[in-house]
């Protein structure tokens, strides 16, 4: 049990401070409804007669690609999906978290 001080000098290994929240796995996220409690992480896997690459999408909006994909950043999963089936290309979507 780590016992170092943490934030307003209660040990954190100590019962202090523990109140009417515990055991409740989304306190904050409630009391800051502008924070989400855990962003939803999904991957994107291209395959077209070119390349292969993959697409790594937080909340449903591309934050990496591949750099044969890189203009993708920023779109929404309907438009990478739309734009694969246009294109020919196989896709598929897989939740990490």
């Amino acid at each position: 049990m780590c016992h170092s001080r943490g934030r307003g000098g209660v040990a954190s290994g100590s019962r202090a401070g523990a109140g009417k929240n515990r055991g409740d796995k989304h306190a904050f996220s409630r009391s800051h409804p502008h924070i989400s409690a855990m962003p939803k992480i999904s991957v994107v896997a291209i395959d077209a007669p070119h390349f292969s690459a993959g697409l790594v999408l937080e909340n449903d909006l591309v934050i990496r690609a591949a750099p044969i994909l890189r203009y993708m950043v920023g779109w929404r999963r309907e438009r990478v999906m739309a734009y694969a089936r246009r294109k020919g290309w196989q896709a598929w979507a897989r939740n990490c978290f």
